[in-house]
């Protein structure tokens, strides 16, 4: 690792890195940062002025991020642009497990709209065979619940 971290604070400004690896094994290219706590990696790919461009991007046949700690995974959208989850094939699962595994989908301040973009699709709300409470408007607001089409 030392002949890497002189090889690399060798480079002029401005060069780019690229690590390449032609071994097959899952594992031909590893970042590993778990020699102490408090250890970690971080990708940084803004610009230095206002830290609106940059990119990074993951690809692969499968990407998969794993936390194993109780601080948990956060994702943070800290500009006006959209997070957004997308399959062109497939399904999208929010599953929470333990005793207090809840699933909210909040807004702050705007509308949380759930649809279908098919015609003769269904949006299901508990049909699974469990004995549960489903509740609508009943928080303290003043509610308007609408229910249109019967």
């Amino acid at each position: 690792m030392q002949l890497l971290e002189v090889l690399i604070s060798q480079l002029p400004t401005g060069s780019s890195i690229n690590l390449t690896s032609t071994e097959a094994d899952s594992a031909a290219i590893r970042l590993d940062a778990d020699a102490t706590t408090g250890s970690g990696v971080q990708i940084d790919a803004y610009d230095a002025t206002n830290n609106t461009s940059g990119v990074v991007q993951v690809d692969g046949g499968t990407v998969q991020i794993n936390t194993n700690s109780s601080t948990g995974l956060d994702l943070n959208v800290l500009g006006s642009g959209n997070a957004n989850i997308d399959t062109t094939d497939g399904d999208i699962s929010l599953t929470a497990g333990g005793s207090s595994g809840d699933v909210s989908i909040t807004s702050s301040q705007g509308d949380v709209t759930i649809n279908t973009n098919t015609n003769t699709k269904t949006i299901n709300i508990g049909t699974t065979n469990y004995n549960r409470t489903v509740n609508l408007s009943t928080g303290t607001g003043n509610d308007t619940l609408n229910l249109a089409h019967w």
